[in-house]
């Protein structure tokens, strides 16, 4: 082939590749083409924005400095933290502008994941398709319909960004190009840490679609000098890898999330890993049943399924190490999905979930391209027409789309959500609680007693949590069973003694009792334990402004104000406290 027929095929190559870009984001707005309307969750959205003063105050100069110097909710990712401000400063407290960033974030790394897969493999139908899969899969739906999740996408974006500045310099190896790479890299773990694998899917390219490892025939000289080049190539990413996970360990140590052997014995933790990864493989074939949250089985886990589900998995991998020759694809799919699912897999618990949908958000990638080139190899040998081909791939397309269309409307608000998890898992305590939150939130008579029980149930299967203890509370006063109120905060005291809510709560029904020193006492305490508690400024400035105390008392409203910008209690409470201090006679 001449120069000039080289352009011209290179040029009909991108006029394609314009309709496949084109045809990925039309298929993935159809795909989320309601979460537009979707409400803020109270499943994490109150960490990240709706209770969060950093945020809700939008971007500046102290929030930006916040953002990097902050742990909390267990991770340092400080670029999210600024998008999150950012959705404010531009679209308020609105949740259709949130959503809307998610799904364009998502869109983009579809297109960038088709981009790089090209310009890697030179394979343009198979690319597209990986990222069709990637795009539409509704096992995607919880990092993408999940405004809390804006660090799973924001991660992958900087992450996609970073594969296509390697694929770049993998063509003209310079500083510039690499520093690109790491450049990227570092903003993703400075989004999420999800990416530290990253250093591990770069040496899986190396070997294909780059064949950076292939040597002359018998040289094992030239073989080692390679895989050496390349390994050193990546020590300062590897760098970046082990500083973000300390980071991550310290973090997520500091508030509790990682179990302990004694409450998480090894082999229990080996045996969910094993159940989790046949978990994921499962719902990527065959999507169903997918929920926010599924229960960690603990000792209950069947070691007889686990032992099933460790040889399905051990003769996969026997299967595609035979073929790391021969299909090297199948093996650099395999090894990505098994890889960089290792960090999130469970070895080390943190939190009580056993898996979870948002943490297949990069790993089944790998799955994708083991899949497609190897049913791609079949119908190579079984001379299927690329027509039929294109057409098989078109309707998975459209399958999976209209199953995401389906997943995604149960991400729409709290109740929803719950329900659905109730429905489709066993056993589900955190389903059951937060549904019953979503129904006390109601604040009618119907919604408290619908609520009551499903906190009960909730407490039924697992007895330690406060939170259920005080939302169980909350209802039953809301029903005027204030006694039983009292008890339930008293519980989630006797189980966590620092839990603030329980402390403010009580000291809400203690004002009602008549007993305004106690009462004082324990909102006082509740607000030393939690600072950025707005309920308890609100509520102990009634109690000053009910004592006369006006300073003390627009002091505790103005707090409560800062804290939550939209609360409305408490501005009408300022006002009435500062029309109240001014008709005091001078």
């Amino acid at each position: 082939m001449n120069a000039t027929e080289r352009k011209g095929d290179i040029n009909t190559r991108n006029g394609a590749a314009w309709v496949y870009f084109i045809a990925l984001a039309v298929v993935t707005l159809f795909a989320y083409g309601r979460v537009w309307s979707f409400e803020y969750l109270h499943y994490d959205d109150t960490l990240y924005v709706t209770k969060n003063p950093h945020v809700l105050s939008g971007l500046s100069f102290a929030n930006i400095q916040w953002a990097f110097g902050t742990l909390d909710v267990a991770n340092w990712q400080p670029l999210t933290w600024i998008s999150h401000m950012a959705d404010v400063s531009v679209f308020g407290q609105s949740s259709r502008g949130p959503h809307g960033v998610n799904l364009f974030i998502h869109i983009a790394n579809t297109l960038l994941l088709f981009w790089v897969l090209r310009r890697l493999t030179k394979a343009e139908g198979q690319s597209a398709f990986v990222a069709a899969l990637f795009a539409v899969h509704p096992l995607h739906v919880e990092s993408v319909a999940w405004i809390s999740e804006r660090k799973d996408v924001l991660s992958t974006l900087f992450g996609m960004l970073a594969l296509c500045a390697y694929a770049l310099y993998s063509e003209r190896r310079n500083p510039m190009r690499y520093a690109a790479v790491v450049l990227f890299f570092a903003m993703s773990l400075m989004s999420k840490s999800m990416w530290v694998t990253f250093p591990f899917v770069l040496l899986l390219i190396d070997y294909w679609p780059l064949n950076r490892f292939a040597s002359q025939e018998g040289n094992a000289n030239d073989l080692r000098k390679r895989a050496l080049r390349a390994a050193v190539e990546k020590i300062p990413l590897l760098g970046l890898t082990i500083a973000s996970s300390v980071i991550t360990v310290i973090a997520q140590s500091r508030v509790g999330a990682v179990a302990s052997g004694d409450h998480s014995p090894l082999i229990y933790r080996l045996a969910n890993a094993i159940d989790a990864y046949a978990q994921y493989l499962g719902l990527f074939l065959f999507p169903r049943g997918m929920a926010a949250f599924y229960p960690h089985p603990g000792s209950s886990i069947s070691l007889a399924i686990v032992a099933v589900e460790a040889v399905v998995l051990l003769a996969i991998s026997l299967a595609v190490l035979r073929m790391w020759k021969s299909r090297p694809h199948a093996f650099v799919g395999w090894a990505w999905f098994v890889g960089t699912l290792i960090p999130v897999i469970g070895l080390v618990q943190v939190g009580s979930q056993a898996y979870a949908d948002r943490y297949a958000y990069l790993p089944t990638v790998g799955l994708s391209i083991a899949i497609v080139w190897l049913a791609c190899d079949v119908a190579r040998n079984l001379k299927v027409a690329p027509v039929v081909l294109t057409g098989i791939a078109v309707l998975i397309t459209l399958v999976s789309a209209s199953l995401t269309w389906v997943q995604s409307g149960y991400w729409r608000d709290d109740e929803t959500l719950w329900r659905h998890a109730i429905e489709v898992t066993d056993n589900n305590y955190r389903a059951y609680a937060n549904l019953g939150h979503a129904l006390k939130r109601s604040g009618d008579v119907e919604g408290a007693t619908e609520a009551v029980s499903f906190f009960v149930k909730a407490l039924e299967l697992y007895p330690d949590n406060p939170r259920t203890y005080v939302g169980l509370g909350m209802a039953l006063d809301t029903l005027g069973r204030t006694a039983e109120a009292a008890k339930a905060y008293r519980k989630a005291i006797d189980v966590d003694e620092t839990h603030a809510n329980a402390y403010v709560n009580l000291g809400v029904l203690t004002v009602k009792a008549g007993d305004i020193d106690n009462a004082r006492q324990l909102l006082e305490h509740g607000l030393g334990l939690d600072p950025l508690n707005a309920e308890g400024h609100n509520n102990l400035g009634a109690i000053y402004a009910s004592q006369g105390d006006f300073s003390r008392a627009k002091a505790h409203f103005q707090e409560a104000i800062r804290l939550r910008p939209a609360y409305t209690n408490a501005k009408n409470n300022l006002a009435r406290a500062v029309q109240m201090e001014q008709s005091q006679p001078r």
